[in-house]
């Protein structure tokens, strides 16, 4: 039998769940449409949220600041919407395994530490995300590691196969003994 504390948590997750609503909006000098999730707080502000940029990884990749990168999203080009939630997923290509795939996202991580800083006292909150489990490298203690870096949400693949899992341009499907 559930309690009244527990229906009323359900009850509250219903209702942000019902109060979700998903719009469109084009960001300045790009041509490219961005997903956001736009929902009420209980104080009844709106926050929106992107789930997801390859912003940091490209900065990385083309040495440039998250501040003024030219991809389709920078900080200042952010200063548009009030205060944000962007995820910012760190990628890791299928062309790395094993431990070189854990050393890339290190790198990646650490770039993310530093850049983070240069964004407080803008409207972007930043969250960080993973994508391709592959990061892991084959060894489940890095998802510690990715913990204490402030990694929120991981995908377990992206096209390929990987220790974790098939991904969608496998022939075949599905987790992998390591991803149970």
């Amino acid at each position: 039998m559930i309690n009244s504390v527990k229906m009323k948590r359900i009850s509250s997750l219903s209702l942000m769940f019902l109060r979700l609503t998903v719009t469109r909006t084009e960001y300045t000098n790009s041509k490219e449409l961005k997903m956001h999730l736009k929902f009420l707080t209980s104080e009844g502000d709106m926050i929106y949220s992107d789930l997801h940029c390859d912003t940091l990884t490209r900065c990385f990749e083309k040495k440039e600041s998250i501040l003024t990168a030219t991809g389709h999203i920078n900080a200042l080009k952010s200063e548009q919407l009030s205060e944000h939630r962007q995820c910012f997923a760190l990628f890791v290509p299928d062309s790395k395994s094993g431990s070189t795939a854990f050393s890339y996202l290190a790198k990646l991580v650490s770039f993310y530490e530093r850049e983070k800083k240069k964004l407080e006292g803008t409207s972007v909150k930043p969250v960080l995300t993973v994508e391709n489990g592959r990061a892991l490298g084959g060894d489940s203690d890095n998802v510690f590691y990715l913990s204490q870096k402030g990694v929120r949400m991981l995908t377990l693949t992206w096209n390929g196969e990987n220790e974790l899992a098939f991904g969608c341009g496998c022939d075949e499907g599905g987790l992998k003994p390591f991803g149970r």
